[in-house]
């Protein structure tokens, strides 16, 4: 059974724990993490399979079984990972104060058809789940971050950069909400 919070009720998923146990050096010791797991409240079994789908998406690499297996992260890998320790790093920084908001949101846009359905629904899975973007509309995402490094990189990978358009703008509506706060609320 996942890790509640008792002051937020946030639950940690299988996939979070294991991706949070990737190191710096891009490697998880599979022994420390069903270690981790099992205090936590993780099955090895809930482990196993969310390690085995990880490798199966081509996250991570595998090296060894069991408890002396070793997992590295591919270069798709790091690009699920390190964004995410990058974010987590830059609102700890906002929390304390030591890092500001430059005041410009950051927008994605892009019309994929059916014919680029897989390349759509991986980008689109990228800028909200990996990157934190917003949904603005179909197809049009937004980040109150510089975004853009991390973004065509991946547009470039699925063979869609040439239909995606990136713009930043100080003035954004969503709704009624117009105060940066109330929109990233909405948001």
């Amino acid at each position: 059974m996942p890790v509640h919070d008792t002051e937020t009720t946030t639950a940690v998923t299988t996939r979070e724990l294991v991706l949070g146990m990737v190191g710096d050096d891009g490697r998880i010791d599979a022994g420390e993490l069903y270690d981790v797991a099992e205090i936590s409240g993780f099955t090895y079994h809930q482990v196993r399979l969310c390690l085995a789908r990880l490798v199966d998406e081509g996250l991570l690499d595998q090296e060894g079984r069991g408890r002396r297996a070793t997992f590295t992260a591919t270069a798709a890998g790091h690009r699920t990972i390190d964004p995410e320790a990058d974010f987590l790093r830059l609102a700890w920084a906002q929390d304390a104060g030591l890092a500001g908001w430059d005041g410009a949101w950051h927008l994605v846009g892009f019309a994929l058809g059916e014919d680029h359905r897989d390349a759509r629904n991986t980008f689109r899975d990228h800028l909200v789940a990996v990157l934190g973007g917003g949904n603005l509309l179909p197809g049009l995402y937004v980040s109150a971050h510089q975004w853009e490094p991390l973004v065509l990189p991946v547009a470039v990978e699925l063979g869609i950069a040439d239909r995606i358009v990136v713009a930043e703008t100080r003035e954004l509506t969503v709704g009624a909400a117009c105060d940066p706060p109330a929109v990233a609320r909405r948001l």
